[in-house]
């Protein structure tokens, strides 16, 4: 991925605890935390290529944030690579929605974010 995109999405309702959704080349997970951003940080250290936060819905309580997790997981069940990764293309357009919906109408580099699909079905 293209160096520093992650900061580009500082400020569009992806800080606060919540459900989010983190792109790594092909692959997108699903956790919560509540401090997505932070997490967004401890992920990176491990990781080989730059990770990208795509959008966070904004759940205060834990409990229902493990609840919408898990509802998310079973929804993506068919798309499943391991753990908490699922394909990036199948996840991808449900955070491109709720983003769209609740960051005002402004999804987050939908520009980059299509052609790194495009460039992923051709891996």
């Amino acid at each position: 991925m293209v160096s520093g995109m992650s900061d580009l999405f500082v400020g569009r309702r992806h800080h606060g605890p919540g459900v989010y959704f983190i792109a790594a080349g092909p692959e997108m997970k699903i956790g919560h935390s509540a401090d997505p951003a932070g997490r967004l940080g401890a992920l990176q250290t491990a990781a080989s290529q730059e990770l990208l936060l795509i959008h966070t819905i904004i759940e205060p309580d834990k409990e229902r944030r493990r609840r919408l997790e898990d509802e998310l997981h079973t929804r993506f069940a068919e798309h499943h690579v391991r753990g908490e990764w699922f394909v990036f293309g199948a996840v991808y357009n449900y955070a491109y929605d709720r983003c769209r919906q609740e960051c005002q109408g402004r999804p987050p580099l939908a520009s980059f974010i299509d052609r790194l699909i495009r460039e992923n079905r051709n891996e």
